[in-house]
C-alpha cells in the first residue's frame, strides 16, 4: 500500500458499497461503522458520509474491520477493489502503523503561528483585520503569552505559499479568507484577483514542507474537505463545513488561540471555539470541524510542551 493507504481506491469502494438505498441498514448493522451514523447521522451527502467513514477508520486504525464488513456485504465491489490494488486475491495489509508526531516545542521555546490572509479585490470584503487583532489580543492576555509569536502575511498570492512555509519555522498555520464551494481556498494572483488552490495541491505542499507544523486552521467557507486532505500529513486541521460569517469566524479564532495559550489541548481549544460561537447566539457552532491524522488524539496534544 502507498503512504496514504490508497485512500482513492478505498473511497471508490465505499462509494460503490453505499450508493444503494440500503445505506442505513449497511451502516447500522456494522459495529465498526455504527459510531459514524450515531455521531453524524444520515442527513449528509454520500461523499461526506464516505469521507467520515474513512476518517473514522483511519484515526482508529480500523481499516481491516471496515474492509471485512464491505467484503461480506458487497463482495462484487470488494473484488474489484482487490483487483485495483494488484489482484493478489488476498486482503491487502491495510492497517497502518502510527508515524512519529512532529516535535513538541521544547520548554521555553517559541511557538510560531503564521496568519495568512487573502481577500482578492474581486471578492466580498471580509473582516480579516478584526480577526488577527482578536487572535493577537487573546494570545497577549493568556498565561503562556511569552511562548507565542504571531507572524502575519497579507494579500497572499499562490506563488507566495512555498516561500512562506520555507521562511518561517512554524507550528501553526492559520489561513483566513474565502473558500469555494469546491473546497478550495482562495488566494490572489499577480493582478490581485481570486485564484483557487486545488485541494490535492495544498495537501501536497504540506506533505513536502510540513516541518514542525502541528496544526492548520482553515478559517474559510467550505474548507472541511480540504482540511481532511491536509490531515493526512498534519496532526490536527480545522476546516469549515459550510459558509461561516465574519463574526463567527472571529469568535472561534479568538477562543481557539486563547485556549492554546493557556496550555489547553487542541481538542479542548476547538471545542471552546465552537462553544463561544454558541454562547454568542450565532447558530454556527456546528460549522467548524476538527480533522486529525491517523493515530493522533487531539485531546492529548498541546503546543506548549512540558512545563
Amino acid at each position: 500500500m502507498s503512504d496514504d493507504y490508497n485512500i482513492g481506491a478505498i473511497r471508490r469502494l465505499l462509494t460503490a458499497a453505499f450508493d444503494s438505498g440500503e445505506l442505513r441498514i449497511f451502516c447500522m448493522d456494522r459495529p465498526v461503522l455504527r459510531p459514524v451514523v450515531s455521531q453524524f447521522g444520515l442527513g449528509m451527502g454520500l461523499d461526506d458520509m464516505v469521507g467520515e467513514v474513512i476518517d473514522f477508520c483511519r484515526t482508529r486504525l480500523l481499516w481491516d474491520e471496515m474492509l471485512a464488513a464491505v467484503k461480506e456485504e458487497r463482495p462484487a465491489q470488494y473484488k474489484r477493489f482487490e483487483a485495483e490494488l494488484g489482484g493478489s486475491g488476498q486482503t491487502p495489509p491495510l492497517r497502518p502503523q502510527p508515524t512519529p508526531p512532529a516535535a513538541t516545542p521544547a520548554p521555553g521555546s517559541k511557538i510560531r503561528i503564521l496568519f495568512l490572509a487573502a481577500n482578492p479585490r474581486d471578492t466580498d470584503q471580509l473582516r480579516l483585520g478584526d480577526e488577527v487583532r482578536a487572535i493577537d489580543q487573546a494570545l497577549r492576555m493568556a498565561e503562556f503569552r511569552d511562548r507565542f509569536d504571531l507572524e502575519q502575511q497579507w494579500a497572499v498570492r499562490v506563488s507566495d505559499l512555498q516561500g512562506l512555509l520555507l521562511r518561517f519555522k512554524l507550528h501553526v498555520v492559520h489561513f483566513s479568507g474565502h473558500g469555494s464551494t469546491f473546497s478550495e481556498i482562495i488566494l490572489e494572483n499577480a493582478q490581485g484577483n481570486a485564484q483557487a488552490v486545488p485541494e490535492e495541491a495544498l495537501a501536497g505542499l504540506f506533505r513536502v514542507l510540513k516541518g514542525n507544523i502541528r496544526c492548520v486552521v482553515l478559517n474559510a467557507c467550505y474548507s472541511k474537505v480540504q482540511a481532511r486532505a491536509i490531515a493526512r500529513e498534519i496532526e490536527c486541521v480545522v476546516g469549515m463545513s459550510k459558509a461561516i460569517t465574519d463574526v463567527a469566524a472571529i469568535n472561534f479564532s479568538a477562543s481557539f488561540y486563547q485556549a492554546l495559550a493557556y496550555g489547553e489541548s487542541v481538542r479542548a481549544a476547538f471545542e471552546l471555539g465552537c462553544l463561544q460561537i454558541n454562547m454568542e447566539g450565532l447558530g454556527e457552532e456546528d460549522t467548524p470541524k476538527l480533522k486529525t491524522k491517523r493515530g493522533v488524539n487531539a485531546a492529548q496534544l498541546t503546543l506548549i510542551g512540558t512545563a
